[in-house]
């Protein structure tokens, strides 16, 4: 990885970390606790689910892989 793209990286991290800030207090507003806590869990699996399936060594036992994949998440 380049020195640009580390970079990047770095500021791409820090965009999403200051704004989810921003989008929690706007979305408690509207919702309460419990179901913006379960949203954001079930948004986090969906974009990790398949980013682990992708980058999904073979190293690992598949038994182990599926029984840890919601922990992961």
């Amino acid at each position: 990885m380049s020195h640009t793209q580390a970079n990047l990286l770095l500021l791409l991290a820090s965009l999403i970390w200051g704004t989810a800030f921003v989008a929690q207090a706007m979305g408690m507003g509207h919702i309460g606790p419990f179901t913006f806590s379960f949203a954001r869990t079930s948004l986090g699996f969906l974009v990790v689910l398949p980013l682990a399936l992708i980058f999904e060594t073979k190293n690992i036992n598949k038994i182990i892989f599926q029984k840890n994949l919601l922990v992961i998440a």
